[in-house]
Parts: C-alpha cells; sequence; structure tokens
C-alpha cells in the first residue's frame, strides 16, 4: 500500500514538473546593445490573452515561468521607441534571443485648450485670445466682450457694476486713472491676459490690515520689453475730414512710456482719453481744482445718447506724454503732461416745456454756438509702495483758457451770448505711511490755490426791470472772479487687534475763498453807458476740524468695517457789501457701517450705510443777483443750505469663473434732507428768476438695479442682461406755489456678441427706456425711448475684413409724435499681417440722416434737443500697429 502511494505522488509531481515551462533570453537593439526594462508577454498563438510576462534586467535579461497545456506559445517583445518582435514557439523550456529595431512612434493630434476664465484666489484672469476678433483693434474692443467686464461710453471700465480703482500695466499705474490713453490705444495683440484684481489693496503696507472691496485691473503683456502701439492716417470726403493719431508705447520691468499726438475733425472727441475716470483719482482732483467749477455759462445743446462722431463737428488736438521709470526696486517717478486745443461746434434748437401749477410754457431756442478749449497740465509724482512703507507726493500744475460765442433765437428773438472763463490751479499732495513700533502712522497733507475768473456778454441784455427806472439793457455783462486756497492735514495710526485693525485720526481742513462779481447793464448809445446792475463781494472761510476712528472686522466669511467722523465746522463770512449775519458753527456725527459676508465661494453679500453732511459753496451765498446765463437770474439770502443724506445699499453678487456666469443686483434707498427750498420764478419767455428761502425739504431716491452676462466657450458667445426701476420725489416752489414733483426711471438692456463661424460674427444691442414725471398728482406723458446696435463682422481670409453697422433710435411720447431714425456704417479693411499695416476705406452715414431729436424729462422740465448731424462722409485711412 505504501509503495503504491509512492507510485501515485510520484506520478503527480512529474506530470506537474512536465506542465511549467521556463522562458528565458536576452534582448538587444540592432547594435547589440542590451535593452533594460523591455516588456515580454507570452501569449496563446491564435488568441490576444496574456499567460504570463516579465521585464529585461539591467542586463537585458528576462526569465518567465508558464503554466499552460498547449502546443504552442506566441512571444512578443516591446518597448518604446522601438518595433515590437514575436516569436512562435513550441510549449518547452528554452532560451530566447530578440532583437529589436528602433522605430519612432507618431502620436496623435491632441489639441489643448486653455480655459478663458480661471480664478486664483482674489485674481481673475481672461485669456485674450478667447475673446479676440479679426475686427478688435484695441483692448477695449476685448474688454467689452468679456462678461462681468463693462465699458461705458466714455471709457470708464466696471466690474461688477462698479467702476475699477486701478488700472494696471504689468502691476504700474502709469496714467493714474486717465487709461483711456492705453485701453483704446493699446493693441489687443501685445495682450496675453487681462486680470481683475478682487479686493485690492493698493498700499502694500495696508495689504494685511485695512480691508478693501474695490477691484483694480492688471494688463498683462506677453513680452518682457514690450513696444507697441498705433499710427494712423486717414482723409475723408466730401469736405476736407481728417484723422491722425500717433501713439507709440515702450513697456519694461523698470520704465513705460506712453506718447500720443491725436488730431482730427472727423467727430472724434480726443478730450475723453484726458478724463479721470476712477474714483479716488476723481476726489483727489477735486482737491486739486476744487475752486475751478465754472459758475456762469452759456446755453449749449446737451449731448445726445449716440457716439459723438455723428453729431460733434471739432477740430482738435491733443499732446499727452506719460513716463513712469523706477528709481530703484522700491522707488519711482511718474510724469505726466498733456495739453489740449480743442474747437467744436454746436447747431440745433431746444424746446423746453416747463409743467407750472396753474400753467404750462413753452419755450423754443435755435442755437448756433463755438466752443473753444485749450489746456495745459503737468503732474509730477513720487511713488514708492513696499510693505514696510509707503510714500506719495504729487505735484500738478494747471491752466485753462476757455472761450464759448453763440448766436440764439429765443421764442423768435435774436440775441448773441459771449463767454471767457481763464482758470489757473497749482496744488500738492503727500502721503506717507511709516511703521512705529506695532503701529501704523499715515501723515496726508493737500495744498492747492486755484483762480477763476469768468465774464459773460448777453446782447441784447436780459431783465431789464432790474435797471433803474426798469429800462431796457442793450447789453448785459456779467463779471465774476474768485480764488480759493485749501488745505488739508490728518494724522492717523492703525494697530492690528487680532481680528480687528483700529485706526483713529485727527486733522484740520480749511478752505479760503474771495468771491467778487458784478452784473453790468450796458446801452449803446452815442457814448456807451455802463451801469452796476448787481454786485456781490464776498469773502468766505469754512474750517473743519475732525477726529474719527474706524474699526475693521476680518475673520472667516465675514468682513466687517464701521467708522465714527466728529467734524467740528466753522463759518466765517464777510458781506461787504450786503452785511448779514454769518452761518452758525455746526457739529456734525457722520457714521457709516459697511459689511460683508461669503456666503458660498460663488456668493456674496453686501450691506452699507453712511450719514453724510453736505453744505453748499460759496456762490450759492450771494446777496445780490448773478447772471448764471442769459435766461436765469439766481441770489440767494436765505441761510447756508446743510443737506444731511442718508444712503443704504444692499447688495447680492454670484461669480463663477468655471461656467463664466456673472451676476449681481444692488438695491439702493437714499433720503436727502435740506433746510432750504429753492424758488424758481418763470415769465412767459422762459427766464427764471431762482431765490432761495428757510424751509425743510426732503428728496427720496429709491433704485434697483440688476445686470448679468455670461460666456457660452463652445459657441463663443457673450450674452449680457441689465435692469434698472428707479424713483425720485421731492418738493418743489414754482411760482409761489410749492409741489410734490415725483420722477421715475425705467430700463432694459440686452446684448448679444456670438461668432457661430470662424469668419463671421455678431453683435446686438438693445436698449429700452420710460421716464416720467408726476407733478401734484398731475403725470406727464410717459417719454419711451428705444435703441438697437446691430454690428456684422465679416473676414472670409485672414487679410480681408468688412463691417456693417446699423442702428435704429425710436423716441415716442412726451407730446412727440414716434420718432424714427436710422443710421448705417460700413468699413472694409485689407490688412498686411507681417508689416502689421491696415487699409481702410469707412462710409459712414450712408443713410445721410442730418438730424436727430433727443428728449430727456427732468424735474418740472421737459426738453427737446435737435441736432444737426454730421452728413454723410467716405474716409480712407491707414493704420500701423508697433
Amino acid at each position: 500500500m505504501i509503495r503504491l502511494l509512492f507510485l501515485f505522488g510520484l506520478l503527480g509531481f512529474t506530470c506537474t514538473a512536465q506542465g511549467q515551462v521556463k522562458l528565458s533570453g536576452i534582448v538587444t537593439d540592432s547594435e547589440g546593445k542590451t535593452l533594460e526594462w523591455v516588456s515580454v508577454v507570452v501569449m496563446p498563438l491564435h488568441e490576444n490573452l496574456t499567460l504570463a510576462f516579465g521585464h529585461t534586467a539591467s542586463d537585458g535579461t528576462f526569465s518567465i515561468e508558464v503554466d499552460a497545456d498547449l502546443d504552442s506559445l506566441a512571444v512578443e517583445a516591446q518597448s518604446l521607441g522601438y518595433g515590437r518582435q514575436r516569436l512562435v514557439l513550441v510549449n518547452k523550456s528554452q532560451k530566447l534571443t530578440f532583437t529589436l529595431t528602433s522605430q519612432a512612434i507618431e502620436l496623435k493630434e491632441v489639441t489643448v485648450k486653455a480655459a478663458p476664465i480661471t480664478r486664483s484666489n482674489d485674481t481673475l484672469s481672461y485669456l485674450v485670445g478667447a475673446f479676440t476678433d479679426a475686427k478688435d483693434r484695441s483692448i477695449a474692443d476685448v474688454l467689452r466682450k468679456m462678461p462681468g467686464i463693462e465699458v461705458e461710453s466714455n471709457g470708464r471700465i466696471l466690474y461688477e457694476g462698479k467702476p475699477i480703482q486701478k488700472f494696471y500695466i504689468e502691476g504700474l499705474d502709469l496714467l493714474k486713472g486717465r487709461y483711456n490713453l492705453a485701453s483704446n490705444n493699446l493693441p489687443p495683440q501685445a495682450v496675453t491676459s487681462v486680470q481683475v484684481l478682487e479686493n485690492h489693496q493698493p498700499v502694500k503696507i495696508l495689504d494685511s490690515l485695512v480691508n478693501s472691496y474695490s477691484t483694480s485691473l492688471n494688463i498683462s503683456l506677453k513680452e518682457n520689453l514690450t513696444t507697441t502701439g498705433v499710427a494712423k492716417i486717414g482723409m475723408g470726403i466730401p469736405t476736407a475730414v481728417w484723422d491722425v493719431n500717433l501713439t507709440p508705447m515702450l513697456f519694461t520691468k523698470n520704465r513705460q512710456v506712453l506718447l500720443s499726438y491725436q488730431a482730427n475733425n472727423a467727430g472724434h472727441d480726443v478730450a475723453k482719453d484726458l478724463k479721470t475716470l476712477t474714483p479716488n483719482d476723481l476726489e483727489e482732483q477735486a482737491e486739486q481744482e476744487g475752486g475751478n467749477q465754472e459758475i456762469l455759462r452759456i446755453r449749449e445743446l446737451s449731448p445726445p445718447r449716440f457716439s459723438e462722431e455723428r453729431h460733434l463737428f471739432n477740430n482738435s488736438h491733443l499732446v499727452s506724454a506719460n513716463y513712469l521709470q523706477k528709481l530703484s526696486q522700491d522707488l519711482q517717478i511718474r510724469v505726466n503732461m498733456s495739453y489740449l486745443n480743442d474747437y467744436q461746434r454746436q447747431i440745433g434748437e431746444t424746446r423746453s416745456t416747463f409743467f407750472l401749477p396753474d400753467d404750462t410754457l413753452a419755450l423754443v431756442e435755435s442755437i448756433n454756438n463755438r466752443l473753444f478749449f485749450s489746456t495745459a497740465e503737468t503732474s509730477v509724482t513720487l511713488h514708492k509702495n513696499t510693505p514696510s512703507k509707503f510714500l506719495e507726493n504729487r505735484f500738478h500744475v494747471k491752466g485753462s483758457w476757455d472761450s464759448r460765442t453763440g448766436s440764439i433765437v429765443s421764442n423768435g428773438s435774436p440775441l448773441a451770448q459771449e463767454m471767457t472763463n481763464p482758470t489757473y490751479s497749482v496744488s500738492n499732495r503727500l502721503q506717507a505711511i511709516q511703521p512705529l513700533g506695532k503701529q501704523l502712522v499715515t501723515l496726508t497733507s493737500v495744498l492747492s490755490l486755484s483762480k477763476l475768473q469768468e465774464q459773460l456778454n448777453v446782447v441784447p441784455g436780459q431783465f431789464g426791470e432790474l435797471m433803474p427806472e426798469g429800462k431796457p439793457m442793450d447789453e448785459a455783462e456779467q463779471q465774476l472772479h474768485r480764488s480759493t486756497f485749501f488745505s488739508y492735514h490728518a494724522a492717523s495710526i492703525t494697530k492690528a487687534l487680532g481680528n480687528w485693525s483700529i485706526t483713529p485720526e485727527i486733522g484740520i481742513a480749511v478752505e479760503r475763498q474771495d468771491l467778487s462779481s458784478d452784473l453790468l447793464g450796458i446801452r449803446h448809445e452815442a457814448e456807451e453807458h455802463r451801469e452796476s446792475v448787481a454786485t456781490n463781494q464776498l469773502k468766505w472761510q469754512r474750517s473743519k476740524y475732525f477726529m474719527a476712528s474706524e474699526a475693521e472686522y476680518k475673520a472667516g466669511r465675514w468682513s466687517i468695517s464701521a467708522s465714527l467722523p466728529l467734524h467740528y465746522r466753522q463759518f466765517r463770512l464777510e458781506d461787504q457789501l450786503h452785511p448779514r449775519k454769518a452761518p452758525a458753527d455746526k457739529f456734525t456725527a457722520e457714521p457709516s457701517l459697511a459689511a460683508r459676508f461669503d456666503i458660498t465661494p460663488l456668493w456674496k453679500a453686501t450691506a452699507t450705510f453712511r450719514l453724510a453732511n453736505v453744505f453748499r459753496s460759496m456762490e450759492e451765498l450771494t446777496s445780490d443777483y448773478l447772471l448764471r446765463d442769459y435766461r436765469t437770474l439766481q441770489r440767494n439770502n436765505a441761510p447756508l443750505e446743510e443737506r444731511q443724506i442718508r444712503s443704504h445699499v444692499l447688495g447680492l453678487t454670484y461669480r463663477n469663473a468655471l461656467t463664466s456666469l456673472f451676476s449681481n443686483v444692488v438695491y439702493t434707498y437714499n433720503s436727502s434732507e435740506s433746510n432750504i427750498l429753492y424758488q424758481h420764478s418763470l415769465d412767459e419767455n422762459g427766464a427764471v428768476v431762482i431765490n432761495g428761502f428757510v424751509q425743510e425739504n426732503t428728496m427720496l431716491t429709491q433704485t434697483l438695479t440688476w445686470q448679468g452676462s455670461k460666456f457660452l466657450s463652445d459657441l463663443k458667445t457673450t450674452v449680457r442682461l441689465g435692469a434698472n426701476l428707479s424713483s425720485s420725489s421731492r418738493k418743489q416752489r414754482l411760482n409761489e406755489q410749492t409741489v410734490d414733483v415725483l420722477n421715475r426711471y425705467y430700463s432694459l438692456r440686452a446684448e448679444l456678441n456670438t461668432k457661430p463661424l470662424e469668419w463671421f460674427s455678431v453683435n446686438y444691442t438693445a436698449n429700452f427706456a420710460v421716464m416720467k414725471s408726476v407733478i401734484s398728482g398731475e403725470g406727464t406723458s410717459a417719454l419711451q425711448l428705444q435703441e438697437h446696435a446691430l454690428d456684422l463682422s465679416f473676414h472670409p481670409s485672414g487679410n480681408h475684413y468688412l463691417g456693417l453697422q446699423a442702428n435704429a433710435y425710436l423716441n415716442t411720447g412726451a407730446g412727440n409724435a414716434r420718432q424714427k431714425y436710422y443710421f448705417a456704417d460700413a468699413v472694409y479693411r485689407l490688412t498686411f499681417s507681417k508689416r502689421k499695416i491696415d487699409l481702410e476705406i469707412r462710409w459712414a452715414n450712408i443713410f445721410n440722416t442730418t438730424a436727430f431729436m433727443n428728449v430727456n424729462i427732468d424735474s418740472f422740465t421737459s426738453v427737446q434737443n435737435s441736432y444737426r448731424l454730421r452728413p454723410t462722409q467716405c474716409m480712407a485711412s491707414i493704420r500701423f500697429a508697433f
């Protein structure tokens, strides 16, 4: 029995040993070199099934054991970069040799697309190439198509409905709020991305202490050394029309230069490139030029709501030089200089309807004006901005020599008006932030001096009842001189306490003004006779001593800031010709509170409250009359007007970079309380005398705004929608009667920008608006406005472009029949890509529409402005992109 078991066991072992096959060998290349990590796979002869596998060692050898009840086997050796070799052999243990031949591997084509919008923390990056079309010639053209970003008609850039606070190019602020010069002239081909910097704190030393809810924009260029810009010259018919633009730019790591010369008589408003567009810079500009606001004026046509190139008759020249140099890693100097010489012509008609309690007055004015603007200014800024120190000193000088002349026919009576108003200002603003122990000390100092001289002549003179014995005037001459000195000095300390930062501040602001005015009645008899009709001689000083405390809290998803400024205001008034009591000193508190809650990474909610006290300027304190324009006579012998404004704002924002969807809704409620109510006394000719007297006056304003935008990457389409609802109510005194005035405004906006084909793109915009006034319960007829704009772009080949634009404007209501206006333009462009040259032919106003009427309702007045438009014209131009 034992022998039998031993025999069966030996037989089983023998059978097992015969079924286990060992394959070994070596793999070399065609030159005999051994190959490491070659894959060796054993398979059935006619099936794609792996029975065993292995890899070669560093010396090229391999060893594989196979357990398969098969007669034959297939063994294959393969490695990346070599051709495969397959051997067919008997299923028994043996040694093999493989020789592999080098072979290139052809990979399938793979297209990698970058996301058009990406987010990294608080930075949103838009890939410029994803939004650029063949028609785009400036970065502003591309910005208009980016969801979440808007570009207004004046060039101001908004993000989530709010203006940006800084416009950087490669992280440097070259233009200090006047970024139209760059956005309108920087070719998109030089830009790789546009970065939106949310919650951006421009002062680095405050970055971790003081929260910022503002947004800035940074232009990221393709090259570290970028020489770019545009050069354009164009000529047109039927009259001699010309347009010149030479704007070279240089951007390096340590230096930025932007020079520009622009001149044209083709209706392009070059002055827009000198407009300050950022809120903080506008506040600084108000400090520098606080005494330069015009008081007198001639009657002008208010600008229509479409492009100035349709209605502006001009001859304009602009020179601008902007230079920024890093003196060291942390210190830079910036110089901004400009000169503007601009002539404009206005021809049109104004029909004004005044809705009075017991009557309705109508006034028709035919206007033909010539406006001359001449302005030169220079600013030099020294700037240091590091995590340990901030220093900025800006010195600014400006001079303007403007004049205006015009002829006007008012209700059939002709008259002439002429005005000059040279102004001068010089200012210096210094701000320094320096660590002191564990605190930060901020010092701010502003000094400015300005002078304004205005003279308005009206022939024949109006308001003859003011003359002795009521005799009419052949000519009225209003002279006015004002000089203003302003100083502001403040010091604050910022200290961090856990999640809190506390900033107490003290300071003083002083404004001194001298104002003299003389209204002369002139008779052109045998000898010219000049007689003073109304005279003012004022010396004015207001001082503000303030102490404020601001606290900010930031933890988790909450950001809260609160401030409590306490102001003690002193007023000193010396009326040398009309003795009167000076305004009483005032003590005011102006608290504010702002909160932000990040509901999710995509949703955020904001709420703000602010109380402010506003006091009117000195020209509102004139005891005797000022002739503001030919038919407006104003004086205010009432006390100083104080207006208290309470502002409440709620906002909800959604932004998703992954889906390219942006949306925000804002509700604003403002209440304004004043101690002065103004009396408007109108005669049958539309002449108005304005007087102020003491009476409580409250104005309420509500606004609800929503807007959303979405970019559909696969369809290359951007969709925008927006709506606005607003209403305001206040009391108004008209011809000795007090009335309640209610104004309502509603608007809807839709925009579609799509590129369905590589050679074809479409942009369509529609605007709908309704305005209405209700006076003492009696409503005026509602004014309905529509605007449609269609832009078709064809670029069948890389160097040919055809653009067709059409606009339609429809006005209904306000006592008028339905008004319809249609415009069309065409442009053909031939591009030589290698030389970056465009040859362009543009045909503007194809239908030769020569008149347009714009209607507006404000308070108790409906105004229809009819404009003479530029006729059809054709212009050929050549354009170089550097």
